[in-house]
């Protein structure tokens, strides 16, 4: 016979009794009238056991009230942390579009201003199987008799974009002539040519300097020799050249852009098993924190084993301060930049 068991349930039993023995207790009107002496004793240590209960039962609520508080806090801070980071990437959107707006509503404001001339970033695609080709652009349209110059030269399979000075016709328009199969074309209008203007007006004029200027390559120690990654921006900081510029010894003046000459080099795959082609783009910085995810211009398109420079004028744009910053980025895989300025273009 298990004597344990039913000792162990006796006790049960009397503790769960206990709680309404004193119940019943303290419900006595007129406790002189007890004769138990359970009752009497329960009597005597009724009140210090209740005040004893009150008290711990205020300490247990206030631990949980504490709890409650905290756990509601944070979750509220978690919502905010996350509704914050959805307007500050609303925030950094509308500003790449009013980026984007003013540089629309500036291209209007060119066809005001007796322009002659774009210059333009064409970037062939011939992405597609067909033959090798060429593409020429113009003031008016062209036909394979009269296409006798080209702005770009793509076999089978390749992405390049070239820098080029375009005539444009009366009504501001340019016309592309493709010589064989299909093409896509991207044109990137990087700035233009004007006619009438003053002669003591400065904007807009090209500096040319005594010699190119290598301003980085990212191979060099003294640029960390550290390719620039997949999806990634950086920003480069002309401050210091842009006041040295000078003629006959005084400074040039404010700067709008630079003219140079763009490379890449040794690019690599992101994955080891998928060839990818890739593009380089220098913008004017953007402000802190306002990145776009990609932009939509390109100064360079190119693949493995294949080292590629293109022509580029780059505007400068503000950041923390600096006036003259650009910010490159990189599309796919890592690869190595350098730029070599040969002229500045004054605001």
């Amino acid at each position: 016979m298990n004597l344990k068991r039913y000792r162990d349930a006796a006790v049960v039993l009397r503790a769960l009794a206990l709680p309404f023995g004193f119940l019943r207790v303290s419900m006595q009107e007129d406790p002189s009238k007890l004769t138990s002496p359970a009752d009497k004793l329960m009597v005597r240590f009724i009140t210090p056991i209740q005040f004893a209960a009150a008290t711990l039962a205020r300490g247990v609520r206030g631990y949980i009230s504490d709890y409650v508080y905290l756990v509601d806090v944070k979750k509220d801070n978690a919502d905010l942390a996350a509704e914050n980071a959805r307007l500050e990437a609303r925030v950094r959107e509308l500003e790449h579009l009013e980026a984007e707006n003013r540089r629309l509503r500036a291209l209007l404001e060119v066809r005001k201003r007796n322009v002659t001339a774009d210059v333009v970033n064409l970037t062939g695609i011939n992405d597609v199987p067909g033959p090798e080709t060429f593409l020429s652009a113009s003031p008016a349209p062209l036909t394979e008799p009269t296409a006798t110059f080209s702005n770009g030269n793509y076999r089978p399979g390749i992405v390049r974009a070239n820098l080029a000075i375009v005539p444009l016709s009366d009504d501001g328009s340019l016309f592309l002539y493709n010589n064989r199969g299909q093409l896509n074309v991207a044109v990137d209008v990087v700035g233009y040519l004007v006619e009438g203007r003053p002669d003591s007006s400065t904007e807009g004029r090209i500096i040319p300097l005594e010699a190119p200027f290598r301003s980085f390559d990212t191979r060099d120690a003294e640029f960390n020799s550290v390719k620039l990654g997949a999806g990634f921006w950086e920003d480069w900081s002309f401050d210091a050249f842009a006041g040295s510029v000078e003629i006959d010894g005084e400074p040039v003046g404010a700067q709008s852009s630079l003219f140079g000459n763009l490379t890449a080099t040794e690019f690599v795959r992101q994955s080891p098993t998928e060839a990818t082609s890739n593009f380089l783009t220098l913008n004017p910085a953007y402000p802190d924190g306002g990145y776009p995810v990609a932009p939509s211009n390109s100064h360079l398109n190119f693949t493995e084993n294949l080292d590629v420079a293109n022509a580029a004028i780059v505007r400068y744009g503000s950041k923390g301060g600096d006036d003259y910053m650009v910010s490159a980025f990189n599309q796919w895989g890592a690869t190595h930049y350098l730029l070599d300025v040969s002229a500045v273009i004054l605001d």
